[in-house]
């Protein structure tokens, strides 16, 4: 694999927003408070609820591109095995409908989760509409954010692979 060089012209081209990359550090350690979600059969629960504690939680806000979300997808997809069971889904649809068409696509299972309500979390990164990445600690806590970059794929394979020598 190529390692990163920051003076690495290549590199240079396709580094993500330093605005965005800002919003990411904001989030390191973000504590996730009174946020409920639904999953695909309605039912409600607390983002805060032992159910993601340690997880890899992957936000998908409402406006995605959705060939930029296929190949972020595809690319998790790849490593999941590795981290089976422990990669969640977090989406913004419009109904229980949308949420299982979703579902029904995917490559592969995720449990998939939908923001019940408008109130999403209080971050600068959500104004971005963006999908980023984190691994959810057991305090609550946001921890490893990572904001995918579609003109650098080769960053969500790193990240992943980081992610998976963590878990072993």
């Amino acid at each position: 694999m190529k390692q990163l060089d920051p003076d690495d012209t290549e590199f240079d081209a396709t580094f993500i927003d330093r605005s965005l990359t800002l919003s990411s550090l904001e989030a390191e350690g973000y504590r996730i408070e009174n946020i409920i979600v639904s999953d695909d059969r309605g039912r409600k629960v607390g983002l805060q609820d032992s159910l993601f504690m340690n997880k890899l939680v992957f936000r998908l806000p409402r406006e995605n591109c959705i060939v930029c979300i296929d190949s972020i997808i595809n690319q998790i997809c790849h490593y999941s095995s590795s981290i089976e069971g422990n990669i969640i889904l977090l989406c913004s649809f419009d109904d229980l409908h949308e949420h299982h068409v979703f579902i029904q696509d995917l490559p592969c299972m995720f449990k998939v989760f939908n923001f019940t309500t408008e109130k999403v979390m209080n971050l600068t990164l959500e104004e971005y509409e963006t999908p980023y990445i984190f691994f959810l600690d057991s305090t609550c806590c946001m921890r490893k954010v990572y904001v995918p970059d579609k003109f650098y794929p080769q960053g969500i394979q790193m990240y992943m692979q980081i992610m998976r020598d963590i878990e072993n």
